[in-house]
């Protein structure tokens, strides 16, 4: 039993790359997809977490399976914040009716902040509601299964909500 998974299929995989020196990798195959296993550990940190807030669940796979990435509360803020700028920006383009701009002229920039913190607290809400969901969900499944329930690990959960989302 692999301790990697594919981020393409999901797929366990024993390793993710083989070194033959300090300078030469091989990077595995899944067997179940034949693709790549993991392409991120040649990319580089700036990259994955680009990938990862324009949302690529490959990223995700990357950052909370195949590595020992620590920083899931600073992801998780990045992600609330950018969540909750696209918010702003789509309801903006809405009430315009085109793209949002910034022209001075018509910008109310009080109204425009008093905006982005109720977008702020409309994500916190929606993060909250998915995290509340994917525990039950967790916790359920095991009672549905006949199985005795497991103590609750906080990386199996950040593995399920990856998958879900």
């Amino acid at each position: 039993m692999g301790k990697y998974q594919c981020i393409e299929c999901g797929a366990e995989v024993e390793s993710l790359f083989h070194d033959y020196n300090t300078d030469v990798i091989k990077i595995h195959h899944c067997d179940a997809c034949h693709s790549v296993a993991d392409k991120y550990i040649e990319y580089e940190p700036v990259i994955i977490i680009l990938d990862a807030l324009l949302l690529q669940p490959q990223a995700y796979r990357h950052l909370l399976i195949n590595t020992s990435f620590n920083s899931h509360w600073r992801l998780a803020l990045i992600l609330w914040i950018c969540d909750a700028f696209t918010k702003l920006i789509l309801e903006r383009s809405e009430i315009t009716g085109q793209q949002f701009t910034t022209n001075f002229e018509y910008i109310n920039y009080a109204f425009l902040g008093m905006e982005l913190y109720s977008n702020y607290i409309i994500a916190a809400v929606e993060l909250f509601v998915l995290i509340g969901a994917v525990l039950v969900i967790y916790g359920t499944r095991d009672l549905f299964q006949n199985k005795t329930i497991k103590p609750f690990r906080f990386s199996d959960f950040l593995f399920h909500s990856a998958l879900l989302y």
